[in-house]
């Protein structure tokens, strides 16, 4: 941390410990912009330290992250590995697999996935074919999910590889309750030509695995899905790629990326069944769970993804463009919050401001769902209860799920039954720039603090206390003439 931060911090601390009746702690938004604040309780994206990767995976592993993407810088002739206690703070620990210089394909290294599996840790990856002019997946294991990783071997000595006279990119293995193995991948689209359509597609597919992995029991692969909606049809092809598979209360969710890497529009579409390989449907003409905004500049081109499962929370990691207006193979990684439920999936969004991590890292959780939230000068009543849904408003076509006033100054009282032990609050505004605020005052047991909040995309103000308080009751007040709104309320706490 720079010295003139360090000073600057301490004074606005000390400026707060020495008011008569303030709270004590520290606005987090203030330090957003040195990415300098509690980095074992928020986090903000895009990740640090990892430039110029692409198509992330991640294993989660006795307490810490590994995450494998496409590396750039390692001219995709490698894959290395990245490991993290926080998903703030990233070692680079350098190379996990490179295949052997005899091997079946030893350049586009791309997408690579890794799960544990009988005691081992195996990774599939994509790579070129050598003197050819498509993909195949290429499987290793390791001993360590820092690897290093060793391409596998058959009874007659070859690199095993999938090999279904086609091309194919972009794998994942799933492991299923049953220790049945599943793996899903997309058919490379400059290889696969639709004559309905008259155009070449890449489409989503899958094959049951035995449970070596070494052996494809499906008789043929199972289309999972084809590029179908509009949003996945557009400037760079018809493209259904990177499947990523989760299981919860006993539907499958089979999620991909459509549209392509280079075009801002690149995203998130969900397909979901009560069977991995089988009877997987869209929903209605737009099925994305995550992409961009078409009002906004702020990110772009959000796809290629993976889902990682943190004690009882669900985190999507993907990437965007470095180059929100202009994307290209530039691309940076992103972590968002996910809920899984139903048979959808919500995705807090793609988000550029200060977020909160998973309890199972902090040591706290938001509450704010535990409280009775009542606001003065609302424009509808009813509406109070999106205050703290645990829903943050990422796209217009959300809007109607704000908290709106009708332009006077409000108090928001959160209220809980007993005490709790609070460290932290985060508020979240709307999307639109007019109903969006400077500030707020937050008062804890008689104490208050002005909360300055930071101005992206959303509209995000953070605080952090100095020490836990224990509270039944959190009051915010807004001082601003003009209608405004607030997306989501996070309280901290215990």
């Amino acid at each position: 941390m720079k010295k003139s931060l360090i000073l600057a911090l301490s004074l606005l601390l000390f400026s707060m410990v020495s008011c008569s009746g303030s709270v004590k702690g520290i606005n987090v938004s203030e330090a957003l912009s040195a990415n300098e604040y509690n980095g074992t309780l928020f986090y903000k994206n895009p990740v640090i330290g990892i430039e110029n990767a692409a198509d992330p995976t991640v294993l989660y592993n006795n307490g810490y992250f590994y995450l494998y993407p496409t590396t750039n810088t390692m001219n995709c002739a490698a894959i290395g590995v990245w490991k993290s206690k926080d998903l703030y703070h990233w070692n680079n620990l350098g190379v996990a697999f490179k295949p052997n210089s005899d091997s079946w394909g030893i350049t586009q290294l791309w997408a690579p996935d890794v799960i544990e599996h009988n005691d081992k840790y195996y990774m599939t990856y994509t790579a070129l074919v050598n003197n050819k002019k498509y993909h195949n997946i290429g499987l290793a294991v390791s001993d360590s999910p820092e690897g290093p990783f060793e391409e596998i071997k058959t009874e007659q000595g070859d690199y095993f590889h999938y090999d279904f006279d086609v091309g194919m990119i972009d794998s994942t293995i799933f492991v299923d309750d049953d220790n049945r193995v599943y793996m899903y991948y997309s058919r490379e689209h400059t290889q696969n030509y639709n004559e309905e359509t008259n155009k070449t597609e890449s489409w989503i597919c899958g094959v049951e695995l035995s449970n070596d992995l070494m052996t494809v029991l499906s008789e043929e692969p199972y289309v999972l899905s084809k590029p179908e909606l509009s949003w996945e049809v557009k400037s760079n092809g018809c493209v259904n790629e990177a499947p990523f598979m989760i299981k919860v209360d006993g539907k499958y969710y089979l999620t991909y990326s459509g549209n392509g890497y280079t075009d801002a529009n690149y995203s998130v579409g969900l397909v979901v069944s009560d069977n991995p390989l089988e009877g997987f449907v869209k929903n209605g003409v737009d099925n994305r769970i995550l992409g961009p905004d078409p009002l906004s500049d702020f990110v772009a081109a959000t796809g290629h993804h993976a889902f990682v499962k943190v004690g009882d929370e669900w985190f999507i990691l993907y990437h965007s463009s470095k180059y929100p207006t202009s994307p290209d193979a530039n691309r940076i990684i992103n972590i968002d919050r996910a809920y899984v439920g139903d048979g959808n999936i919500t995705v807090s969004g793609p988000s550029c401001e200060i977020s909160y991590l998973p309890q199972a890292i902090s040591g706290y959780k938001n509450i704010a769902n535990q409280a009775t939230i009542t606001a003065t000068n609302s424009v509808d009543k009813a509406y109070e209860k999106f205050l703290n849904d645990d829903f943050i408003v990422y796209r217009y076509r959300d809007d109607d799920k704000l908290w709106r006033n009708t332009g006077i100054n409000s108090t928001i009282t959160i209220s809980f039954d007993s005490e709790k032990s609070v460290k932290g609050i985060l508020i979240y505004t709307g999307l639109d720039d007019s109903e969006k605020i400077n500030y707020c005052n937050i008062k804890v047991n008689g104490a208050q603090n002005k909360v300055n909040f930071f101005n992206g995309f959303i509209g995000t103000g953070a605080f952090e206390f100095e020490q836990e308080l224990s509270t039944k009751k959190i009051e915010i007040s807004v001082s601003k003439k003009n209608p405004f709104s607030i997306s989501e309320i996070v309280v901290l706490g215990k």
